[in-house]
């Protein structure tokens, strides 16, 4: 129950991260819970294509961007002893190996929002006519024998939050941001220089699940300091 182990941590630590953003770090054994604050547009892992002018962005922060910002951390410390390139120290290589980092998902009102669960289904024609006057529709799991005429249709919302008896749907807010250059290249004029690309908007968080299942306690005590304030970038394009 992702809710209930986002949940257990009570102890709050002010800190930073996220395209100049802030984030809690709460420390629980070998768990850190790493709550974002993005204060800028953020743009991560764009699936958009050559032929569309459009790029869309993930509305969550993957755990290879935050795993990715730990790292740099720990190079910009000088506590992340590798050599040249090619070269890792044993404790590099443990970091690499045992430190796991779970997506980062919205989290609003003091509700953990995660992605909804692909075996539930309803009835979009009951749920259209609930969600005018304000009802809840009622959820069909698939799993359950005799369930699955009764519910068909997938929910609506990517993300969902689980309050008492009932499911509250998530939104990420975005915008679309429009990037011009005018030379790609120095020698070379560009043609295609205009674009949108999407991105999630500011002023939401998020949290993160990080787990050090190695000995990397002091080498995360140094970068997640509790009340001590950072700048972490994450993203795509500086002008997100």
């Amino acid at each position: 129950d992702l809710t209930s182990a986002y949940s257990s941590m009570s102890e709050k630590w002010r800190e930073s991260t996220t395209s100049t953003a802030t984030t809690t770090d709460l420390h629980h054994g070998g768990y850190y819970v790493l709550e974002i604050y993005n204060e800028e547009p953020l743009k991560i892992g764009a699936v958009g294509i050559e032929s569309n002018p459009s790029e869309a962005s993930k509305q969550h922060i993957p755990g290879s961007t935050i795993r990715g910002a730990l790292i740099a951390q720990l190079v910009k410390r000088g506590i992340f002893s590798s050599g040249k390139k090619g070269a890792l120290s044993p404790t590099d290589v443990d970091f690499l190996q045992h430190v796991h980092c779970q997506n980062g998902y919205l989290y609003e009102g003091e509700q953990l929002y995660v992605p909804t669960p692909q075996h539930l289904r309803m009835d979009k024609h009951q749920y259209r006519k609930k969600k005018a006057i304000g009802e809840d529709v009622e959820i069909f799991d698939i799993g359950q024998e005799g369930e699955k005429a009764g519910g068909k249709n997938q929910l609506p919302h990517r993300y969902v939050s689980r309050k008492e008896d009932s499911f509250l749907a998530g939104n990420v807010k975005t915008s679309y941001r429009l990037h011009h250059s005018t030379i790609r290249k120095p020698d070379e004029r560009e043609r295609d220089n205009i674009y949108n690309y999407q991105a999630i908007a500011p002023g939401q968080t998020f949290r993160v699940i990080v787990y050090d299942g190695g000995q990397n306690g002091e080498r995360l005590e140094k970068i997640l300091p509790p009340q001590h304030p950072q700048t972490w970038y994450l993203g795509g394009a500086r002008s997100a």
